[in-house]
């Protein structure tokens, strides 16, 4: 399954020209929709079991259960550095939004004004807000999909411990089948 992904492209430009655009204009939105889709598939991956008849044997339980320990590591340093991105994103956002805020208060607030005649804080927030729209939205939604993300991996690491307890049941089976068998035979 995929997720459209919104793309704007001239039709008077050449098409490499535009595959170039696209790919350079790709919002935060984009990128965490391609991650989330090649996260998926991966798991998708990691975590099928079955092989040729459907149902798991002790080739691929034993190759699931040696697997399962580096895929949670990863995902734990996945979480970790998405976690660093949301800080960084979160920093460079409010670090902007500071900076421009100084700098409405500075316009609209000027000292020779009676600060009962000053525009008011949320004023001044909506005033940035309105003036450098795309700045803003830009900064915004860069946090938005980074949060979004950490949320992701997080979703993803309470599904592998699922995953874990999938495993227990499946060994405890297998033994239980292999005891079964073992006592038919005899």
């Amino acid at each position: 399954m995929t997720v459209p992904v919104r793309r704007s492209i001239k039709s008077d430009i050449s098409s490499e020209d535009a595959l170039f655009k696209t790919y350079s204009e790709k919002t935060a939105e984009d990128k965490l929709i391609e991650f989330v889709e090649e996260q998926i598939q991966k798991m998708r991956a990691y975590s099928s079991l079955g092989n040729v008849d459907g149902m798991p044997g002790f080739y691929e339980l034993n190759q699931a259960l040696m697997g399962f320990n580096d895929i949670h590591c990863s995902l734990i340093s996945m979480n970790v550095l998405a976690k660093n991105e949301l800080h960084a994103a979160a920093e460079e956002f409010d670090q902007w939004l500071s900076e421009k805020y100084l700098e409405a208060r500075q316009t609209l607030n000027p000292t020779s004004l009676s600060a009962q005649k000053w525009a008011s804080s949320k004023e001044l927030e909506m005033w940035v807000r309105v003036t450098y729209r795309d700045e803003y939205k830009k900064l915004e939604n860069a946090k938005n999909a980074a949060e979004m993300k950490v949320a992701f991996i997080r979703r993803l690491l309470d599904a592998w411990q699922s995953q874990s307890l999938i495993l227990n049941r499946l060994c405890k089976n297998i033994e239980v089948e292999a005891m079964q068998l073992s006592a038919s035979v005899n």
